[in-house]
């Protein structure tokens, strides 16, 4: 782009230095990406798994993948998040809401930052993985809580930073897990979004420990950023107790997410993309 659309910027995190693009045009154009020239793979790298995995210069998410492989990439994603399987992922977490809420009503107090992540956790490990073994289910969590924190830590050099070890030691294991699962989903798959990967034919040769990759970038956002989410919540709403009798506004507020509400917004059918991806021309 012409210099004068750009503007240089030094982030505060880890002091990378960064080109914004300002300009309507030239942002248009490094979307379309006609020419190949922009890369999603190299910002990401670069901003946040830049050394997390000792054996490849490229983690292989969603988010990290390029072009003709991050079409194929999404084409093993999509089957997980069809209407069908929504559906079924709203019956998972009504089951398991209904059965903890009424508890810790009966409790009458309630550890609520820490309840809500673990009962979450237990939500997304059903829906994504399909473990069920509570023991699997904390195993994988700790791993995958490490891998994240690898990607804040202060330095990236692992003979420095402890964080950056067990963030490195956490991608491993979560690569190991899920890759020797991948024979018995095939055989017997589930109703989980691994299973759905697991069973796509089409693959136009991604390998299995490629698909486990594309696998992780799912479970980033499976559930953690919804727990501060809620934690924020019901801080807010124990510090002003008087907005959670006061009425919703707008009308609606007692609007349940149901399969039926889906079909009636027209999302029937529809592609669904995670958060985070980037385009899918990148």
């Amino acid at each position: 782009p012409p210099r004068s659309t750009l503007f240089p910027y030094t982030t505060l995190f880890r002091s990378i230095p960064m080109v914004y693009v300002w300009d309507a045009d030239e942002i248009r154009k490094i979307m379309k990406n006609d020419d190949r020239a922009w890369s999603t793979g190299l910002g990401w790298d670069a901003l946040m798994f830049e050394g997390l995995d000792p054996h490849a210069a490229n983690t292989g998410s969603l988010l990290t993948l390029d072009f003709d492989e991050h079409r194929i990439a999404r084409k093993l994603v999509q089957p997980g998040f069809t209407l069908k399987a929504i559906e079924g992922y709203l019956r998972v977490a009504d089951r398991h809401f209904g059965k903890l809420l009424p508890a810790w009503v009966e409790r009458g107090a309630v550890m609520f930052k820490a309840e809500v992540r673990s009962l979450l956790a237990r939500v997304a490990s059903e829906i994504f993985t399909g473990l069920h073994d509570p023991e699997e289910v904390a195993r994988v969590d700790r791993a995958l809580s490490d891998f994240w924190r690898g990607m804040m830590a202060v330095s990236r050099k692992p003979w420095l930073s402890p964080t950056f070890r067990r963030s490195r030691a956490g991608l491993a294991t979560v690569i190991r897990t899920f890759l020797a699962l991948v024979p018995e989903r095939r055989r017997n798959p589930g109703t989980d979004v691994f299973s759905s990967m697991c069973t796509v034919t089409d693959t136009d040769g991604l390998g299995e420990e490629a698909m486990v990759r594309v696998f992780i970038t799912i479970m980033f956002g499976a559930f953690d950023t919804t727990s501060a989410g809620m934690t924020s919540m019901a801080y807010l709403l124990a510090k002003h107790p008087q907005m959670a009798r006061a009425p919703a506004r707008g009308g609606e507020g007692d609007r349940a997410c149901t399969a039926g509400r889906l079909r009636h917004e027209g999302h029937e059918g529809a592609r669904v993309g995670l958060e985070g991806d980037p385009p899918p021309h990148a």
